[in-house]
């Protein structure tokens, strides 16, 4: 699928996060395979160790809920920006230094690589693969969202809000060429860049934001589900077409020409 939208690059951006995960045929000897798959890991940039046992409740009909532990193998670049999880049946690759997508698409393609030769998850099925940006709007003092986002999404205009200042709430959900997307538009002034369901242990982030200023998330997500054979180039196409879909709603249908000003927008090809 061809999307249709000016390329740019932004060299003040916004971005918080940048996260894709790889849902794939469970491997019950992955935690045997960990320690050769972090061999690897670590000659491609991810040497530090930073996994830890989580807990995690399941709930099942007729049956109160339940808190398992399970360990979270996790690794990490020596500057804390980049980070790999792998599990049983996923794998998902997190960065707040995101650049261009074709250097975060290589180092998702060598990821696989790797544990597909460890692992051997070619045997299975791929079931999920999704994209997700995380963006952080701080306006100036003497700026609020609404010059950073379009009209369609400044909320509802009412004089039943006495405080012209309330905070927004969006989330749209919908089918896309390539899959699902859903676009959640949230506010706090928590200085929390991140949305409050991605529990990630701290990494390094440009953007350090103090409490008491509103700031607007906008988090995109868009992901395909079903069951493929795993084939390397078909998987990195469609994170592609993905990451394609997420632009082309980005700079055509979300954010305002003053914002990409303000994000020193650079037309690229």
């Amino acid at each position: 699928m061809n999307y249709s939208y000016n390329h740019y690059k932004l060299h003040n951006d916004p971005l918080s996060l940048v996260l894709c995960q790889i849902k794939f045929s469970k491997v019950r000897r992955m935690p045997e395979l960990i320690t050769q798959i972090h061999d690897l890991l670590r000659r491609e940039g991810f040497p530090e160790d930073v996994s830890a046992t989580v807990q995690q409740i399941v709930i099942t009909p007729g049956n109160p809920p339940e808190i398992i532990e399970r360990k979270q193998d996790e690794f990490r670049s020596k500057d804390n920006s980049w980070s790999l999880t792998i599990g049983e049946d996923m794998l998902v690759l997190v960065t707040t230094a995101y650049d261009r997508f074709e250097g975060f698409a290589k180092r998702l393609k060598r990821c696989l690589e790797i544990v597909d030769k460890v692992a051997e998850i070619h045997h299975g099925s791929i079931n999920r693969i999704g994209l997700r940006y995380v963006d952080v709007i701080n306006p100036a003092p003497n700026e609020t969202f609404r010059s950073y986002l379009q009209d369609s999404l400044h909320g509802p205009k009412s004089s039943v809000f006495t405080d012209s200042n309330h905070w927004l709430h969006l989330e749209s959900v919908g089918r896309t060429a390539s899959g699902t997307m859903i676009v959640r538009i949230t506010q706090n002034d928590q200085g929390m860049v991140l949305p409050p369901d991605i529990i990630h242990k701290p990494m390094s982030h440009k953007m350090k934001i103090a409490p008491g200023n509103l700031i607007t998330l906008v988090d995109t997500d868009h992901y395909v589900e079903g069951s493929w054979d795993f084939d390397l180039e078909s998987i990195m196409n469609t994170t592609n077409e993905l990451h394609e879909a997420i632009n082309a709603a980005w700079f055509n249908d979300l954010v305002t020409q003053k914002a990409l000003e303000i994000w020193g927008a650079e037309r690229v090809n």
